[in-house]
């Protein structure tokens, strides 16, 4: 998958980066450069940032930097549903069988 680059990347040398806030110990602000590639599986390889267009930013190829909405979560539709005793011994006897 191609990313789709966030406004805030720049490219420098051929590699792209940006520029993350972060807050230092005495309170401050400070700036770190982060490197960003180019395709979901770059970033995995490479533990480099990669933007989502739906996600938003991945750090170092798998964590999420803001986690999802809860409506978002419960928007997959899935649901849950209990089991019978019945089916439930059923599957165990399958397990252990």
């Amino acid at each position: 998958m191609d990313s789709e680059l966030s406004p805030e990347v720049y490219e420098r040398n051929g590699q792209l980066f940006r520029k993350v806030k972060k807050a230092s110990a005495d309170g401050g602000e400070w700036e770190q450069e982060r490197p960003v590639a180019r395709t979901l599986d770059e970033a995995k390889a490479l533990r480099q940032d990669f933007f989502h267009p739906i996600v938003g930013w991945v750090l170092s190829g798998y964590k999420l930097e803001k986690d999802r909405d809860t409506a978002d979560i419960m928007a997959d539709g899935s649901q849950g549903e209990p089991l019978s005793i019945e089916e439930q011994d059923r599957r165990l006897n399958v397990i252990h069988s």
